[in-house]
């Protein structure tokens, strides 16, 4: 099993008492798996994701990712990882206003020294996600949907083995948010394990395997 969540509890104080954001949470996720999670704002959704990525600690539980326990790592080699082997989405805008939508794109390749040319395989990317012509533009020049396309091309760059997508086509038109979830399929069918978060019933009836929050507990099947 490639990521492997086990009993994940995040709590924070609400008013001088615990709270649980995240609340007795395990899933798994394997190598060709498209994993969606649907749920109301405010249900741990975002949370969870957070958590699988290395970038929030549980309160309890443990994340094993490819066989090795998270908590063990320091925080160097949970940026490799992320890095090298983790692809995110976060929700919101994430790029860099002072670079151009192909060096956005290339950034991740570039943090850590490997061998190899990044520039086609942003094309590429950018051609998947219809964004060819907006190579030299810059993220002030882009709209909400073209910045979030942006960021995805961005998470593939360096061909993870997860894809982590927290809301990816919040700012996306239909036909765009089809593209998408047919990128993560055919990612997803090229052996990357792919976990989505979403409101978008469109994502939904991609996936292979569909669980809904609510009140940071989750549940198989829809809801």
């Amino acid at each position: 099993m490639l990521l492997e969540l086990r009993d994940l509890k995040k709590e924070y104080l609400r008013q001088g008492s615990p709270f649980a954001a995240v609340d007795g949470v395990s899933v798994s996720v394997d190598k060709g798996e498209f994993v969606c999670v649907t749920g109301r704002s405010g249900s741990g959704k975002s949370t969870l994701l957070n958590m699988a990525a290395g970038l929030l600690k549980p309160t309890s539980g443990s994340i094993a990712f490819d066989g090795r326990e998270l908590s063990k790592l320091d925080d160097d080699e949970l940026s490799f990882l992320r890095n090298t082997r983790i692809g995110y989405i976060p929700q919101g805008h994430s790029v860099l206003a002072n670079f151009s939508v192909l060096d956005n794109i290339r950034l991740p390749f570039y943090l850590y020294k490997r061998e190899g040319n990044p520039t086609d395989r942003a094309r590429r990317l950018m051609e998947q996600v219809g964004i060819p012509h907006l190579e030299k533009s810059y993220p002030a020049q882009l709209s909400g949907g073209e910045v979030r396309r942006v960021a995805i091309a961005r998470s593939l760059v360096n061909a993870p083995q997860l894809l982590i997508a927290d809301e990816p086509t919040g700012d996306l038109d239909r036909q765009t948010t089809e593209d998408v979830m047919n990128l993560f399929t055919q990612v997803a069918g090229d052996g990357v394990a792919v976990l989505v978060v979403t409101h978008d019933a469109d994502v939904v009836r991609h996936n292979s395997r569909h669980f809904s929050m609510d009140s940071g507990k989750l549940t198989e099947g829809g809801g």
